[in-house]
């Protein structure tokens, strides 16, 4: 009697391929490049934001600076004028505020108790946060407490 199953064709079965391959090295060491470039920034924090802030101060008053030149103000005068009103506005402003901020500060001691009701439903998270830090603490090889 003839063999009465089909014979079926042998079927090759290649590996799934799991995507591209991560190479832990470089990884890391974008990890450590990332640091570094972190730390950096906040070193030199101190030496950048001046910079930065004088940067962005450029660009804000050089518009006036033009149009103060065109009108037959010498570049000096005209910078003079800029750094004085100012100065004069944050004087103003401080003036203004002043008496808003005194009665804010005089009526802080009954609005204390409220403040802390409305903010109540962040004591829970920031309990746990805390404890959470304890524990990491507490992990830590050679850990002391504050």
């Amino acid at each position: 009697m003839p063999d009465s199953t089909p014979h079926l064709p042998e079927i090759e079965v290649e590996p799934a391929d799991s995507g591209p391959r991560v190479n832990l090295n470089k990884l890391f060491l974008g990890g450590l490049l990332g640091l570094a470039v972190l730390t950096t920034c906040y070193v030199a924090a101190e030496i950048i934001l001046p910079i930065v802030l004088a940067y962005v101060l450029n660009l804000v008053l050089q518009p006036v600076l033009r149009v103060l030149q065109r009108v037959g103000l010498p570049q000096t005068l005209a910078a003079l004028a800029i750094v004085l009103s100012l100065v004069g506005l944050f004087v103003v402003l401080g003036y203004l505020l002043s008496g808003p901020v005194s009665s804010w500060l005089t009526d802080l001691p009954q609005m204390a108790p409220r403040l802390v009701a409305r903010l109540s439903f962040l004591s829970e998270p920031l309990t746990k946060l805390q404890s959470a830090l304890e524990r990491l603490r507490g992990l830590a090889p050679g850990s002391q407490h504050v």
